[in-house]
């Protein structure tokens, strides 16, 4: 009876299966450093694990279970033919090469986001459609804040001949300069400070009988307010209250004291103060 031919093997199974594990871990473990950075690929990079990756896997099917593959074709001006593991190998780096050269249609502008403290000062983390990028000419794009407080645009590569703009979209936060252009280069990263907005705050100063205290000096150390109340009993204040819990307030006039305690929490930006005269 007529035996079938079979590719032949030249190394034994075993062998094939050990170099096909080492290159996926190898792939693993390279992605992972990619993915913990927060980086992309490099060309360089982004090669290399395929070729790792496409060597696998041509060993697995067409080495340890000896599929027959072959590949015949036409590539920069040159005829190709390949078979058995090899041509394996030859698909999945084609299909790479192909794949990549569709994601370089895109580019990635990257920008990281610091408060008054410098760059070791992060206020906001893992926000998703918190900054958008805003080009002098094409489209605009949203973009999530990672765990660094970095963001990744994925723009069409003219937006780096060109200045853009960017707007936050967080009710806590601003620009420290709304209004300036940027310039993107491609490859390094864009240094943005941000800061908190100033919240508004309004205190109707009145006497135990209701009526309003007008001419009365209010201070409060933590809102940096010093001033004095309208022809109303009230006062505002625009205070930036990063890091700030909890605020106090006192009055120098020796005439009145607070009835309440002389203090609130940053949160609450509105209240009647009621005084009262002191004998």
């Amino acid at each position: 009876m007529a035996r079938a031919n079979r590719p032949v093997t030249f190394l034994p199974r075993w062998a094939y299966t050990l170099i096909t594990l080492a290159a996926f871990l190898s792939v693993i473990f390279f992605t992972y450093i990619l993915i913990i950075q927060n980086k992309q690929a490099s060309q360089q990079s982004f090669f290399f694990l395929l070729i790792i990756y496409a060597l696998s896997v041509a060993l697995l099917f067409f080495g340890i279970t000896e599929v027959i593959a072959q590949l015949k074709g036409e590539m920069l001006g040159f005829t190709i033919k390949a078979g058995g593991p090899f041509a394996g190998f030859l698909i999945i780096l084609l299909f790479g090469i192909y794949y990549n050269q569709k994601i370089n249609e895109s580019l990635v502008a990257r920008v990281q986001l610091y408060g008054p403290g410098g760059l070791a000062d992060v206020p906001v983390k893992n926000v998703a459609n918190a900054i958008t990028l805003i080009p002098a000419n094409g489209d605009e794009v949203t973009g999530d804040v990672d765990s660094k407080g970095r963001v990744s645009f994925h723009v069409n590569p003219r937006v780096f001949e060109d200045s853009v703009r960017f707007q936050l979209q967080l009710n806590a936060f601003m620009l420290s300069d709304s209004a300036r252009n940027y310039k993107l280069v491609q490859g390094r990263e864009l240094d943005l400070p941000i800061r908190w907005k100033k919240a508004r705050y309004v205190f109707h100063l009145t006497d135990i009988h209701g009526e309003p205290l007008t001419k009365l000096r209010m201070l409060s150390s933590e809102l940096k307010l010093d001033r004095v109340s309208d022809d109303f009993g009230t006062i505002y204040c625009d205070a930036d209250t990063a890091g700030v819990q909890l605020y106090h307030f006192s009055f120098p006039d020796s005439h009145y004291r607070c009835t309440s305690l002389p203090q609130s929490p940053v949160g609450q930006t509105e209240q009647n103060i009621t005084l009262e005269t002191v004998k």
